[in-house]
This record gives structure tokens, sequence and C-alpha cells, in this order.
């Protein structure tokens, strides 16, 4: 479990591009947090790079909404191990249509409805429950 912590919150900012609202990063102790991109399907794709792999957080109905933020449930997705096992099934980045098996469960939860927000990510592995929290808070104020 020590692996997905690591994984949610080594995040760094890497000249990473987007739409919308791909300029909302958020700090916390272990590194930024950072808005990727925004789907046409509703999806925000959120990122957190750790080592060579590139943990991507995939969270339905969050893109576009900027005024009405609460708990959002969604997935974390993998290319490669970072010392988990692999999930029994592979699941299929919306981006980038790759598929793996490393990956689990998610929640981005804003501390207030607007933007900008800090946030809470909580995260587990395959259809665990979360076991991983990390803080982050906004530098777009």
């Amino acid at each position: 479990m020590k692996a997905i912590k690591t994984a949610l919150i080594a995040a760094s900012v890497l000249g990473l591009a987007g739409a919308a609202h791909a300029d909302e990063v958020w700090s916390s102790d272990e590194g930024n947090i950072v808005f990727l991109s925004e789907l046409e399907t509703g999806e925000a794709i959120i990122g957190a790079p750790v080592g060579n792999t590139m943990i991507r957080m995939i969270f339905p109905g969050l893109a576009g909404n900027y005024d009405n933020r609460s708990m959002h449930d969604g997935v974390w997705i993998s290319s490669s191990s970072f010392g988990t096992e692999p999930c029994g099934i592979s699941v299929q980045d919306p981006e980038t249509g790759e598929t793996s098996a490393y990956w689990g469960r998610a929640q981005m939860i804003f501390t207030s409805t607007g933007y900008p927000s800090d946030v809470v990510l909580t995260a587990g592995v395959c259809f665990g429950d979360p076991e991983e929290m990390l803080f982050g808070e906004a530098l777009n104020q």
C-alpha cells in the first residue's frame, strides 16, 4: 500500500498540457498534483508522475465542473507496476485508449464547491477500498 501512497503523492509538474483548467495545480507534502485534461465525454484527467511511470486519475463527470465540486469517484491507472500486483482485469484509459491491469479505485474530494479549491485524494488497489490519502492545497488562488 505504501507504493500507492507514493504514487499519488510523488506528483510533480513536468510541463504537462491539457484543456480548460489544465493550469490547475495542487501542492502536497510530496509534490504537485496536476489537472491534465478534460474529455468531451465528461472525464477529468488528473496526473501524478512517479519515477518513469505516469499515474493517471480519471474522474467521470468532473470535466467542466468549476462551481459545484464535491466528492468524485474515479480510478487511477498506470501503464506499469510500481510495487502493486496486477488486478485480475484490465481497465482502459478513456483518453489514450491504452489498457492496464495496474489500477484502482480513487476519490477526489474538494473542500469547497467552487474553483479554486483544496482537495483530498484517496486511493486503493483494484476493487479495494481506498486506503491512502493525500491533501492538496490549490495553487491557483
